[in-house]
């Protein structure tokens, strides 16, 4: 993965945790998805970094510290966010480790923090990571953000009883429990929003009513070059599932091509993968 954007590089500290990478899509659409990747590895790289706070989809645990800002002269001030992580697992903080052979890649949305008012614009997002006592340089982006057109508006309108009360469109995407009747054959209209489109075919992958083996893997073909790395391990994820005998192959794949991913193809082997266990809850019980 590479920056969409490209800042110049940071200082590379001497012990602790180095952000290699912030990936950021070069348009985003307002009430939508805003997807970004950050890349995060040990400094030295032959260190090992254990209980380290980790910021996913459903909670940055703090770690994440952020500026957005207008990128024109007046630099208006979009967001701020001071990171102020707890490495604590008796605290509910999720944790990871990073090591030799362990980097992190990390998904995050940053419709979580950008308010719905925000005009339309050109931006300039810079980012840190902060493991407790270990702070990354910042990286930075920019792209812009537009209104939803008509068909978007339209789109959105259609998914709010359902995205409402989910509260964010990656607790959307994995609504556990729920009736998915979309089928993903018919593909229901994305309007060019890439975010949008990933996360409703991961969504129909886990919960939809079309079983795994009917599932055309073609689906999960990248809607845009950020979403490639994890395009990959759905792909890998899938295979595993069918049992297929190219399964191994894609694991290996992705480990080779997107070792930030390479804890998730430990967690497929070792202890099953996201979709075996989202289709056994999703079960309707006899």
């Amino acid at each position: 993965m590479s920056d969409q954007a490209q800042s110049p590089p940071p200082v590379v500290p001497e012990a602790g945790v180095e952000l290699l990478e912030l990936t950021t899509q070069p348009v985003y659409v307002l009430g939508f998805p805003m997807h970004i990747t950050l890349s995060l590895a040990p400094v030295p790289r032959a260190a090992r970094i254990n209980e380290l706070p980790l910021p996913t989809l459903f909670d940055w645990a703090d770690a994440i510290g952020l500026t957005l800002e207008s990128a024109d002269d007046e630099r208006r001030l979009l967001v701020r966010r001071v990171a102020r992580p707890i490495a604590d697992d008796h605290l509910g903080s999720p944790l990871f480790r990073l090591g030799p052979h362990d980097p992190r890649d990390v998904m995050l949305d940053l419709a979580d923090v950008v308010p719905a008012s925000a005009p339309a614009g050109t931006y300039t997002l810079s980012l840190y990571y902060d493991g407790d006592d270990m702070r990354t340089q910042e990286r930075s982006a920019t792209f812009e953000i537009r209104e939803p057109d008509q068909a978007q508006s339209q789109r959105w309108n259609t998914l709010a009883p359902e995205l409402r009360p989910a509260g964010s469109w990656s607790k959307w995407a994995a609504a556990l429990g729920t009736s998915i009747v979309d089928d993903p054959r018919t593909q229901p209209p994305t309007h060019g929003i890439a975010g949008l489109q990933y996360l409703q075919t991961v969504r129909q992958l886990k919960f939809g009513p079309v079983p795994p083996e009917h599932f055309d893997p073609a689906l999960l073909d990248p809607p845009d070059p950020l979403y490639a790395p994890y395009a990959a391990a759905w792909k890998a994820e899938l295979l595993d599932a069918l049992v297929d005998p190219a399964a191994p192959a894609q694991v290996q794949a992705v480990r080779s091509n997107y070792p930030g991913l390479g804890w998730w193809m430990t967690q497929l082997e070792t202890t099953g993968g996201e979709l075996e266990f989202a289709r056994t809850m999703n079960r309707p019980t006899p």
